[in-house]
């Protein structure tokens, strides 16, 4: 239970240094900003979940119901490369029935 904890606390830490060496903004607004992001994760391998981020592209906000929960999807690899960037959350678009992709530090509100 002790090294759980402390492996949590590592990747919280790791995603607010990764918020605030792009955004530079305080370090308390970055570990907010973690711990939503840690939340929103940990919530999306159990249940659907309704979250909010801003696109890069447009710069407008997108709604999203999403989950990372296996069951909850069919999807069969057609291949290519399965890695994706450390400061990116993957999740399954439950509308657009696909994979979609945000930025860590887009992430403006998640409803967990």
């Amino acid at each position: 239970m002790k090294t759980e904890f402390k492996n949590q606390m590592r990747e919280i830490m790791n995603i607010a240094w990764q918020i605030f060496r792009i955004t530079g903004e305080t370090i308390s607004a970055c570990l907010k900003r973690a711990w939503t992001n840690f939340k929103l994760r940990n919530a999306m391998r159990t249940r659907i979940v309704r979250f909010s981020y801003i696109k890069k592209s447009t710069g407008e906000l997108r709604v999203a119901y999403g989950t990372t929960d296996p069951h909850r999807y069919t999807y069969e690899a057609v291949g290519g490369r399965d890695t994706k960037p450390n400061d990116c959350t993957r999740y399954w678009d439950t509308e657009a029935c696909g994979f979609r992709m945000f930025k860590i530090f887009n992430l403006v509100s998640a409803e967990v």
